[in-house]
């Protein structure tokens, strides 16, 4: 929240954080999945949008919501296809790089049930630079429970002793 703080975000924070609730906003247009399909119950919810926009491959993650509705007004002058969209706002308490993480925990899991059914033991994952060290042992627990308890050997750095960007050379 750095210079974005303030006391009414600080007490909406401390509301929604009693109530283990995360939220997004202000002024911006949350989540997008230009796949979602309202007769799949599987497929992510999607913010109301008033037009059909062409599917494709490129994503966009944002603090700001106009940069996102942007791209999404006009992507067909640069032929592009839009595949999904997260825009956060002011990252009071939550960030993009959350949702993410949890999009890679969610897969890894996914991943670790497939390989546990043709014979594999062990999946080699590594958390370093990717969350904060203080929430090591939340996403290994949330991991765990995905997982059906599947075993998960972290290698690699931790986030405590790497830089920014540094397990990513």
């Amino acid at each position: 929240m750095d210079d974005r703080k303030n006391n009414l975000t600080e007490e909406i924070c401390n509301v929604a954080n009693s109530y283990g609730m995360r939220f997004i906003g202000p002024n911006c247009l949350g989540v997008f999945n230009n796949w979602y399909n309202p007769e799949d119950e599987n497929s992510a919810f999607n913010i109301a949008i008033w037009e059909i926009l062409k599917k494709g491959n490129f994503s966009i993650a944002s603090q700001s919501g106009t940069l996102s509705s942007h791209i999404w007004f006009d992507p067909s002058s640069v032929d592009l296809g839009l595949s999904k969209s997260l825009s956060v706002g002011n990252e009071a308490n939550i960030d993009k790089v959350d949702e993410f993480q949890l999009a890679e925990l969610k897969t890894n899991a996914k991943l670790a049930k497939l390989a546990n059914k043709f014979g594999v033991q062990v999946i080699l994952e590594s958390l370093g630079g990717h969350i904060n060290a203080n929430d090591i042992i939340k996403h290994v627990k949330l991991y765990k429970k995905l997982s059906n308890n599947r075993p998960l050997f972290v290698s690699g750095p931790l986030p405590i002793d790497t830089a920014t960007g540094h397990d990513h050379i």
